[in-house]
């Protein structure tokens, strides 16, 4: 009888534990999948900055942010000049490595509120929070020389150009 009250224990009680470690690891395993998909979503694959979908959200969050705090914010748009010759001269899988060096540039000399994102091609865009034209055009002419001034393995040093613009009211966008 003891033997028999045991084994039903150590049934129910397997019954109830199996189940409910596989389910929390099952959900642990949805969770990093979910997370994961979200960040290929979010995501540039060459240059693991955000890609132009992610950062068409943000400027979003930053025109509302704006007109409710009355805030301003900026963005910079950056194009490496003459990309297409790096391509053609050196190849794609050069023009890939500069895209990846330029966007670690990028991203180590922007400030920490600031996000970076490709936003196409050689085409990129940062988001500048707080910050007015003037303050924006001083961290693209930071921007400008670190470019400058950072050689690319076989190709040297490359160039970019910069536009700038700060939110206006009424702006949007587009």
């Amino acid at each position: 009888r003891l033997e028999y009250n045991i084994t039903i224990a150590a049934f129910v009680l397997i019954s109830l534990i199996f189940p409910a470690v596989v389910g929390l690891k099952l959900i642990e395993n949805d969770e990093k999948m979910t997370e994961e998909i979200k960040r290929l979503y979010e995501e540039d694959y060459l240059t693991k900055l955000y890609n132009r979908r992610k950062i068409h959200e943000l400027i979003e969050n930053e025109i509302r942010r704006s007109r409710r705090y009355n805030s301003a914010f900026a963005v910079i748009l950056i194009d490496i000049d003459d990309f297409k010759i790096i391509n053609d001269t050196f190849g794609h899988n050069t023009g890939d490595k500069t895209l990846v060096r330029f966007s670690s540039t990028l991203s180590h000399t922007i400030r920490e509120s600031d996000i970076a994102g490709r936003w196409g091609g050689e085409e990129f865009l940062i988001i500048c929070p707080q910050t007015t034209a003037e303050g924006a055009s001083s961290l693209a002419e930071k921007l400008r020389s670190n470019i400058e001034n950072y050689g690319i393995d076989i190709i040297g040093n490359i160039t970019a150009s910069f536009g700038v613009a700060a939110i206006k009211h009424g702006d949007n966008v587009n």
